[in-house]
């Protein structure tokens, strides 16, 4: 078999990014939501997000700097609202939520919010001084445990977060099994690729439940 190869000392940032994000796949879509400083909400999906731990449980996400116009690395809104509020919600998202989820990529003026500006349901989560998307039919409530960084040019803050709450929509939990997700009913929405790309789907079973 002939294989292709690259010695990533020698990649370029953009470069690496376009392999891992091409070949990492798929990715779940941590669907952010804060709240700023001047109690402005905010909204944003992350495709760098896994679980981390069960006992307890967290998980985690990477937030990339954004290079301003003089070339410096710049942290994100989320980032910056994580840091002053010590908490975030993760949304999961559907592919009902696709268009939403992808608008509200875009960096938007400091005074807008994504619930606003593409019209996304805002609620309040029950355990945590921050906002959700109502409508989502799964969330989990964090709190900060710690942020690292990483990275040279293109810095990345590793974010680390307690789950304090789980909420999952009551026709998504089976009655025959505690605490166990119906995975045939969730139309779960994840990222695919390093362009505009997502997957959709449901949970495939490869053998009988015991």
């Amino acid at each position: 078999m002939k294989f292709d190869s690259f010695d990533a000392s020698d990649l370029s940032a953009s470069d690496a990014y376009s392999l891992l994000t091409n070949l990492v796949v798929p990715r779940p879509i941590a669907w952010v939501s804060t709240r700023d400083v001047h109690g402005k909400s905010n909204v944003a999906p992350f495709s760098y997000f896994n679980a981390l731990c069960s006992d307890p449980p967290m998980v985690s996400l990477s937030i990339v700097d954004r290079m301003n116009e003089h070339g410096e690395s710049q942290s994100k809104d989320t980032l910056r609202n994580i840091r002053h509020g010590n908490v975030f919600c993760v949304n999961i998202c559907e592919e009902g939520d696709l268009e939403k989820v992808d608008r509200s990529a875009s960096p938007l003026a400091e005074d807008l919010s994504e619930f606003r500006q593409f019209d996304i349901a805002e609620g309040e989560c029950t355990t945590i001084e921050c906002p959700c998307v109502s409508t989502a039919r799964a969330r989990l409530e964090c709190r900060l445990v710690e942020v690292r960084r990483y990275g040279r040019e293109h810095v990345c803050n590793l974010v680390v977060g307690d789950v304090l709450t789980i909420h999952v929509a009551s026709e998504l939990v089976r009655r025959d099994r505690a605490n166990r997700i119906d995975g045939a009913q969730l139309n779960l929405l994840g990222r695919a690729g390093s362009g505009n790309y997502y997957t959709k789907g449901r949970f495939i079973r490869s053998q009988p439940e015991r």
